[in-house]
């Protein structure tokens, strides 16, 4: 696929910020999580207008669409996928804000780009969650909870999907700060550990009409778009993590003598190696396939197979370093446990494949 010169500029300068503030510190937040990581982390990202990307040129932003979206969150995730997680959640989170109407745009885009707030946002899905809308008047009450919501502790706002007791979707923007709303605690994944999730409680939350993105009788489009994004950006994430397990195989493999050669000399090493570069080559190319418009490529079944082949490259990796992949300082095994949590963020693999074919 031929990437546009911007995106891959854009990937470039990434790159380069990404080794200079995630490639030190991500082992030390895996091993110490601290919810004090992710603001530092954040606000330096605004210096490359990060968070900005989604965000349309006439609202001042960056206004690249999600190929480019994808290959930042690719990029961020060979130094850390945690840190990418956080830009999956911020992108499709914001995804359904350019259908909003202009007034309300203009207020959501404002709290990302003029720091009228944290500019960090998230997506709560209701096959996550347990959540009820009742119509009031010219109010909405929530009430209910969300199982799993990354960003939780650090948004300013979550976009929330849900149906009303009308049996009517809505999107809707829920601001964090709303009486009624309330954290669980701190859920500690196995991975992405710089990404605070918790479940997300909503009593009686009441909100305003103009807090709904309306698009009439196509809510339910507008809910599987975003959930799209979501799946083939966790995708990104996972073949970055992949990229980065496989490139540490094969300069080991290059430079570990055993028994008087490098074992990159014996073939099975070889083919390993061989394996772990075809399946991250088929998992890119099926990944970039999706956006293009004319390949039909199902984003559940992109999510599906590259963190599949992504975990299984991981593991191949550490494989390869013997008793050495285990060992935190080598940064495998962290990588083996993100990538195992982007397997299971939106729905389990096995689940989307069992969705993606209708009986």
């Amino acid at each position: 696929m031929d990437f546009p010169k911007e995106y891959l500029q854009v990937v470039k300068e990434i790159e380069k910020f990404a080794g200079r503030e995630l490639r030190e510190p991500a082992l030390e937040w895996d091993l110490h999580p601290d919810p004090k990581h992710l603001p530092g982390f954040w606000n330096k990202s605004r210096s490359l207008d990060l968070p900005l990307i989604p965000v349309p040129e006439k609202f001042q932003g960056v206004g690249y669409d999600p190929l480019c979206q994808a290959m930042a969150v690719e990029a961020l995730a060979r130094h850390c996928p945690g840190a990418a997680s956080v830009f999956v959640h911020h992108f499709a989170g914001l995804f359904p804000v350019q259908f909003a109407e202009e007034e309300q745009q203009t207020e959501l885009w404002e709290s990302v780009i003029k720091e009228t707030g944290r500019g960090i946002v998230g997506v709560v899905f209701d096959p996550e969650c347990a959540l009820t809308l009742t119509l009031k008047s010219k109010s909405l009450v929530v009430n209910g909870r969300s199982s799993l919501s990354a960003n939780a502790s650090y948004a300013d706002w979550m976009c929330v999907f849900a149906k009303a007791d009308n049996q009517e979707d809505f999107c809707l923007i829920a601001p964090l700060d709303a009486p009624g709303v309330s954290l669980g605690p701190d859920l500690e994944l196995p991975g992405l550990k710089i990404n605070p999730f918790h479940s997300i409680s909503f009593e009686d939350v009441k909100l305003s009409s103009n807090t709904v993105i309306k698009v009439p009788k196509k809510s339910q489009s507008l809910k599987n778009l975003t959930l799209d994004l979501l799946y083939v950006l966790s995708a990104a994430a996972a073949l970055g993590a992949a990229r980065t397990a496989y490139d540490k195989a094969l300069a080991y493999a290059r430079e570990r003598y055993q028994y008087g050669k490098v074992i990159i000399q014996h073939q099975e090493i070889r083919r390993m190696l061989g394996a772990m570069r075809m399946n991250l080559d088929a998992a890119r190319a099926f990944l970039y396939a999706y956006f293009d418009e004319k390949s039909g490529v199902h984003a559940a079944h992109v999510k599906a197979f590259c963190t599949d082949a992504a975990f299984n490259v991981v593991v191949d990796a550490i494989q390869i370093h013997g008793g050495y992949g285990y060992m935190h300082e080598q940064g495998l095994e962290k990588l083996m446990r993100d990538v195992k949590v982007l397997q299971v963020l939106g729905g389990s693999n096995p689940q989307l494949l069992v969705d993606s074919i209708k009986g």
